[in-house]
């Protein structure tokens, strides 16, 4: 009986657990970015505040590093504007005037994870002077590599020892260096060298952006 007693109350106990876990895969990609806009502030030297939420749109003023704007609405889903992985917000300064920024330019309490475009900047830093042990605490391993030549494509996995032996990430490019929005849940970042071309698989992970598949392509 007293057995029987424990597994129901571990159960109990237990099932939240789950729960949690399996609404935290649900979550979208902006859930899991961008929860809470509350004491948002302008995290860069100069932002431009929009018309509308667009970079072609006209600038109604600039805002400058520290203003505390409040948010009234989001526009649209997660999207990439250039290196900078965010949505367009409404919002509205202090000064009362209403238009549109996008959210990697705000930093909020409440929104944990790291905005992307500084994320993979010291990302790639740490790769291009070979420091694994940055490298390693934001790569999934063992890491899924594809390699597609000729119509083929090659599934491997690499360890952590390997990494630098099998993909290099180096300036210049010779293909310009691209971010796209895959899915819901991953984003890549392209790039390349002579005849082959470099897909980087990012998601989230713990709270943190992580690379979890490179796939190497002939040109």
């Amino acid at each position: 009986m007293k057995l029987k007693i424990f597994a129901v109350t571990l159960l109990i106990f237990i099932s939240p657990l789950f729960l949690s876990a399996e609404e935290g895969e649900s979550l979208t990609l902006a859930e899991q970015l961008y929860t809470d806009f509350t004491g948002s502030v302008i995290n860069s030297a100069v932002v431009n505040l929009r018309e509308k939420p667009d970079t072609d749109s006209k600038i109604i003023t600039k805002l400058k590093k520290g203003n505390r704007i409040t948010v009234i609405e989001q526009a649209g889903s997660v999207i990439f504007v250039d290196k900078y992985l965010g949505v367009w917000l409404k919002v509205r300064t202090a000064t009362g005037k209403d238009g549109y920024v996008l959210s990697s330019f705000l930093n909020s309490p409440a929104n944990k994870v790291e905005h992307f475009h500084i994320f993979f900047e010291r990302f790639k830093t740490a790769w291009i002077k070979k420091n694994i042990k940055e490298i390693s605490t934001r790569t999934i391993f063992p890491l899924q590599y594809l390699e597609a030549f000729e119509g083929t494509v090659e599934s491997l996995e690499i360890q952590k020892n390997d990494f630098f032996k099998k993909a290099s990430i180096k300036e210049p490019y010779m293909y310009k260096m691209t971010f796209e929005k895959e899915s819901d849940s991953t984003i890549l970042v392209h790039y390349g060298y002579e005849a082959q071309q470099y897909t980087l698989f990012f998601m989230i992970a713990d709270g943190k952006w992580k690379l979890f598949k490179i796939k190497i392509s002939s040109c």
